[in-house]
């Protein structure tokens, strides 16, 4: 199941393989992922917004379940997942390196990622590319959330 609320982003969710997709915007994702599911909800939800993509992500988990985020959370949620008894699990990019856990563990994560795309199994999906003199133009596309996949950067160009 994937989630999108713009026919261009809805085609790429099964253009990547969802056999399912839910509008965020007009459904209630949390019940019709209990509908789906016979009751239980989903095993694993992610989070990559924040607002109100969270409180849906909370409302699909199955019990038992795991929510995954890459963004700080309120507080009521640990409420919210107490009585599922689910567990929340954050993802920031760099964070072992940034305590000196494991350097090179951002690196290795990368590289897997790398090797997996390669090797075709993900596909990076880029909307636009912007040489990194126009960052501001980039930074307006990704705040206008009309982008479909990431924007890249192009550092060689220079400023």
């Amino acid at each position: 199941m994937a989630t999108a609320s713009r026919p261009a982003s809805t085609a790429l969710c099964r253009e990547l393989g969802a056999a399912v997709v839910l509008d965020h915007a007009t459904q209630d994702v949390g019940q019709a992922c209990r509908d789906l599911t016979g009751g239980a909800g989903v095993a694993a939800a992610f989070d990559n917004a924040g607002g109100s993509a969270l409180d849906q992500a909370l409302d699909a988990v199955a019990p038992m379940g795991t929510v995954v985020s890459i963004g700080p959370t309120p507080a009521p949620v640990a409420d919210r997942l107490f009585m599922k008894a689910a567990s929340l699990v954050y993802h920031v990019m760099g964070a072992a390196s940034m305590w000196r856990l494991d350097p090179h563990a951002q690196g290795r994560a990368l590289a897997a990622v790398a090797a997996l795309a390669a090797q075709g199994h993900v596909r990076p999906v880029v909307s636009a590319t912007y040489p990194v003199r126009d960052l501001a133009q980039a930074h307006h596309a990704i705040a206008s959330a009309r982008t479909v996949g990431k924007i890249a950067i192009r550092v060689e160009d220079g400023f």
